[in-house]
């Protein structure tokens, strides 16, 4: 047979399994990055995309709450009473 005809096409299967994981450092960094050039609705929307369901992770909420204060001087974080 010769390489690459058809039948050795064919009968060659490879599979190939990849894991992706999250870069969460590098999107934290970047939501930072986009609040501290002043393009907040960017930054909000892409918290809520890549960065939201890490919320419980002290580093992301810190630098949440320090990218809303950039926004809003007036920012105050909701508490539960």
């Amino acid at each position: 047979m010769e390489v690459g005809s058809p039948e050795t096409a064919e009968d060659a299967s490879d599979t190939l399994n990849l894991v992706l994981e999250e870069d969460i450092a590098a999107n934290l960094d970047h939501y930072v990055l986009l609040s501290r050039k002043g393009y907040f609705q960017d930054a909000d929307q892409f918290f809520d995309v890549h960065l939201n369901k890490h919320a419980g992770w002290f580093p992301i909420i810190w630098e949440y709450y320090n990218c809303q204060t950039m926004k809003n001087r007036n920012f105050t974080p909701a508490y539960d009473d």
